[in-house]
């Protein structure tokens, strides 16, 4: 059996093989990596990504949305879209679903429309247009002009709450509109609460239901001028005759003189609206917009000075610290200034702010590269993320497999909290319960679903049957669960993973057991065709078979063919290849 210490050092060096790993010192610290980022990468195709102001893991997330539904809305922007409808302050990066956009603001200038513009329109009716030659992008920095209402538009943020500055033109009719109601792919708002506390601040809540089933957002936001009001809460339909929607929106007014500034500060929080509040208190007591800049920017550097690398060439500078910079936008913060966060039971806890909780931990996308990587450059910020998955463990019921906002989505396969725990144990990276970690593990990779806290509809997902159909008969049959072989494949990895664990802990019956497990990627091998096969019940393996063909999400594999599922045996190499002949 490989070890995993040499896995974890071969893993190193290749690494270490294009670039110098810094120990942060001051001539790393003073060079500005943040000058070499260019946020709108990925912006475009379909990369899904967001050119928000963010600091890094940071709990809100304030950028342009400029397109409302289908796969080219998961993280709100489009790089091809000509219009911007506001700013909201939540986004996920580069996922293949989409959610947030949550408390979108936009300023105006004249006469505020917000009727509504249909079911297929990617537009609000008070969008603006706007040229990317007014737009900016930066690590903790984002600004455009809105050419519909000549306003100049500039974010940043801390951790848990941003600032706005919008520089205005003269007008006896400038304003704000904030929409509550709106969110990317139009999710249900099941339940929401819109309220002005005073002529400068306004607060609000809301549950929506889309990806995550429960997903609660609260927000303060305090204005640098007194504004007049009107609410907006009367129910609306997208189309005529369409279902009536529930509708909730502040229109702001106040008079403007040529280039006025108007600052406005937002909070977010996942536990109530004076966690929202408190976070605004706690990191922005003052209204000072080109400090937070410099700080936001600061932290960037202090992420990306990690890793060094050794090149002049400016396109390679930018490529790498752009992927980098992409590193740090998920999993998010989700503990309060006040140490509180919304558990996984959806229950308000009293947690810690030096040990804080965090959200979106997409496993599936992640075990493989990113918590790898997190072992060499940062393993406290590693072990602060397991932390986050064995307390979401406590709170369930299961360790998840995709988390957002607290919620099991049961997104994707494979039990992989399994792999980060065991990578950086093995790394000597033991800064958790590593009992509780273990007893998750185990608990994970059987076929249990009591005890879980999640919808009806998740369940299936998050527990999927293949478990069951793997631990009662030693494979999963093709005709008895969806993508039984990427799920086979991934379970004898995960499997192997808590075999090193229990060797580890001296659990001698559970190393046997979970060691077998690992070899059962050898059921699939198809000695004839040398793929990985979808095997039926009864033994036969699934015809027709092509290695090319590939039906999304609704074959043996997932996202992929037998000529990529193939080689996932990351565990037993030599194993594959004896398989294969040689």
């Amino acid at each position: 059996m490989k070890n995993m210490k040499m896995i974890a050092l071969q893993a190193g060096c290749l690494l270490l093989l294009g670039m110098a790993v810094c120990n942060c010192t001051s001539t790393a610290s003073e060079e500005d990596y943040a000058s070499y980022v260019n946020p709108f990468i990925g912006t475009g195709g379909h990369g899904h990504t967001y050119p928000g102001a963010v600091v890094p893991n940071g709990m809100i997330q304030p950028g342009p949305d400029t397109r409302i539904y289908q796969w080219d809305a998961c993280s709100g922007y489009y790089y091809e879209d000509s219009t911007i409808n506001g700013f909201s302050h939540t986004h996920l990066s580069g996922t293949g679903c989409g959610d947030y956009g949550d408390v979108l603001l936009m300023p105006t200038v004249g006469r505020q429309e917000y009727h509504a513009m249909g079911e297929k329109s990617q537009q609000m009716a008070y969008a603006s247009a706007f040229s990317h030659e007014n737009e900016k992008a930066e690590p903790g920095y984002y600004s455009v002009f809105l050419d519909r209402y000549g306003v100049q538009a500039e974010l940043t943020a801390t951790k848990r709450a941003a600032i706005h500055r919008y520089t205005f033109p003269e007008s006896e009719e400038s304003g704000f509109i904030l929409d509550l109601d709106y969110s990317l792919q139009r999710q249900k708002n099941e339940e929401m609460e819109l309220e002005v506390v005073s002529d400068t601040e306004i607060r609000g809540r809301k549950k929506t239901v889309y990806w995550a089933f429960d997903q609660y957002i609260n927000f303060y936001a305090k204005f640098s001028k007194p504004f007049t009001y009107t609410m907006v809460t009367d129910s609306m339909a997208l189309d005529e005759g369409g279902p009536l929607l529930p509708t909730a929106k502040v229109l702001l007014k106040f008079r403007t003189k040529k280039d006025e500034q108007v600052l406005v500060k937002v909070g977010v929080s996942a536990v109530d609206m004076d966690g929202a509040r408190k976070n605004v208190e706690a990191e922005l007591p003052e209204w000072d917009f080109d400090g937070v800049r410099r700080s936001a920017r600061q932290a960037w550097n202090d992420y990306l000075s990690k890793i060094d690398i050794e090149t002049a060439d400016k396109d390679q500078r930018t490529i790498f610290y752009t992927a980098l910079y992409h590193t740090g936008m998920h999993p998010n913060l989700f503990t309060d200034a006040d140490g509180r966060y919304l558990g996984m039971d959806l229950k308000a806890h009293q947690g810690s702010v030096e040990q804080p909780v965090y959200t979106i931990f997409s496993l599936w996308d992640t075990f493989r590269a990113y918590h790898p990587l997190m072992t060499i450059i940062d393993p406290d910020l590693n072990q602060a993320f397991i932390r986050s998955l064995i307390q979401k463990e406590r709170e369930g019921g299961v360790f998840p497999m995709w988390e957002l906002a607290g919620n099991y989505t049961g997104t994707m396969i494979g039990y992989h909290a399994a792999s980060l725990i065991a990578d950086a144990y093995m790394k000597g990276y033991r800064d958790f319960d590593v009992q509780a970690a273990y007893r998750g593990c185990l608990r994970t990779a059987e076929y249990d679903t009591a005890g879980i806290k999640c919808p009806p509809l998740v369940l299936p997902h998050l527990m999927s049957q293949a478990k069951y159909w793997k631990n009662k008969i030693g494979y999963v049959p093709c005709d008895k669960d969806n993508e039984a072989v990427a799920k086979a494949l991934e379970y004898a990895y995960d499997d192997w993973c808590i075999s090193v664990l229990a060797r580890e802990l001296g659990d001698t019956v559970n190393q046997r057991k979970y060691a077998d497990f690992s070899k059962g990627y050898v059921k699939y091998f198809d000695p004839s065709t040398r793929f990985m096969r979808g095997l039926d019940s009864k033994g036969n393996w699934r015809t027709p078979f092509n290695p090319r063909s590939s039906n999304h999400r609704n074959d043996d594999y997932c996202e992929g063919t037998a000529w990529q599922w193939t080689w996932f045996v990351p565990h037993d190499v030599e194993g594959l290849v004896e398989l294969m002949g040689g």
